[in-house]
């Protein structure tokens, strides 16, 4: 069940794209930088809101990632590999069972469709970080612009 937003949808996404596709190498890098680093505060934050006990803080909000590129940014948690308590939960293994919960056992909370940490936060944060990703990619050629007429 993976949220998409389609470009097709959206003006702005559109030239947003467009325009990146224009910008040269180090310019890219610089706004793929810009946009990973202020969207995965953002990111954290949400999924801290939404994670109620320990286990969801320590294997869903402390591995979420955020990766972007030059057509979009994307969003991941429980990736990790990595035991993420003394117990032996591994994120990538158990991350399924700690956001959408589990009927086999009474360590996690009951099954639920809609998942408990990563879809809400991410249902709430998509329009934020298409956001951040259109303002962020405006301010970065701007900036490029204004620092080449100086020169």
């Amino acid at each position: 069940m993976p949220l998409r937003v389609s470009a097709k949808d959206s003006a702005a996404l559109r030239a947003t794209i467009l325009s990146i596709k224009t910008l040269d190498r180090d310019l890219k890098r610089e706004l793929r930088g810009r946009v990973r680093k202020l969207a995965t505060v953002d990111w954290k934050a949400a999924m801290g809101d939404h994670a109620d006990t320990v286990l969801e803080d320590r294997v869903l909000v402390q591995t979420a990632r955020v990766s972007a590129s030059d057509m979009n940014v994307r969003v991941r948690s429980a990736g990790s590999s990595r035991p993420a308590a003394s117990g032996g939960i591994i994120p990538r293994r158990d991350g399924r069972g700690v956001e959408f919960g589990s009927s086999q056992t009474k360590s996690l909370p009951p099954r639920r469709r809609q998942g408990y940490v990563f879809f809400p936060a991410a249902a709430e944060m998509v329009p934020q970080l298409l956001s951040l990703w259109v303002q962020t990619t405006v301010r970065t050629i701007a900036e490029a612009l204004e620092a080449g007429g100086k020169k």
